[in-house]
């Protein structure tokens, strides 16, 4: 689940609803400040929120969060140690442990690393990857951003994820490798692969905004950003 405020937690409209949402469920959450990784925890979610947000010595220090629920919660350790060797959230400085390399785990955390991926720059950088690194000249993250910041200054009206993704390929057809062409599990390629996640994550990290019919236009960050190139 993508960020949501830690008030919805509490609020008169919204606390019903969340609620509901979380109850039961068994996960790793991650507690954010201004955008920042702070916090990476585990647990039955709802409870372990509530308490974070009202008691304790992390009150205060959050002002929104993301989780993934778990089918195989008997994972749950391995994996919040192993997202905190990835990001060093500050409010876990004192939980860091060495992490052993586990192919079962590794698997698990592909789809929950999405929930963050935008806001940790090492996490291609440092030792520990989980993504296969790919070598030579190839299509990246950096590039697709790039692109999808020229296209939407460019145009005057909203664009839909499949717009931007047309958009993206005929400006780097002839640029594409094999590697970039290559199908992945989910049948497409890599390249849109790229510029779908891109999407998402330029969401989060708030250079671009939805409209109310799903389509995507600049935010203030990212109008700026694209006039820096």
């Amino acid at each position: 689940m993508s960020k949501l405020p830690a008030s919805s937690l509490v609020n008169d409209y919204t606390k019903y609803p969340v609620k509901k949402l979380l109850k039961g469920k068994i996960g790793i959450y991650v507690l954010y400040e201004n955008d920042k990784i702070y916090y990476v925890g585990k647990g039955i979610i709802y409870n372990e929120l509530r308490n974070y947000y009202l008691h304790g010595k992390h009150k205060n220090n959050w002002d929104s969060f993301s989780f993934a629920e778990l089918k195989q919660s008997r994972y749950k350790e391995e994996l919040e140690d192993l997202l905190i060797s990835i990001i060093h959230p500050p409010g876990n400085v004192k939980e860091e442990k060495k992490v052993k390399r586990d192919r079962k785990v590794e698997d698990q955390i592909k789809k929950i690393i999405e929930l963050v991926k935008p806001d940790i720059p090492q996490f291609h950088e440092q030792q520990y990857s989980i993504t296969k690194r790919i070598k030579g000249k190839h299509f990246t993250h950096k590039k697709a951003e790039n692109l999808i910041l020229q296209i939407l200054s460019q145009n005057k009206k909203p664009l839909t994820r499949k717009n931007i993704v047309n958009r993206v390929y005929n400006r780097i057809r002839g640029q594409l490798k094999p590697v970039d062409k290559k199908h992945l599990k989910n049948g497409r390629p890599r390249w849109e692969n790229i510029v779908r996640w891109e999407v998402t994550g330029m969401n989060m990290r708030k250079l671009i905004t939805s409209t109310r019919h799903n389509d995507w236009v600049l935010s203030k960050k990212g109008k700026k950003r694209a006039k820096q190139g």
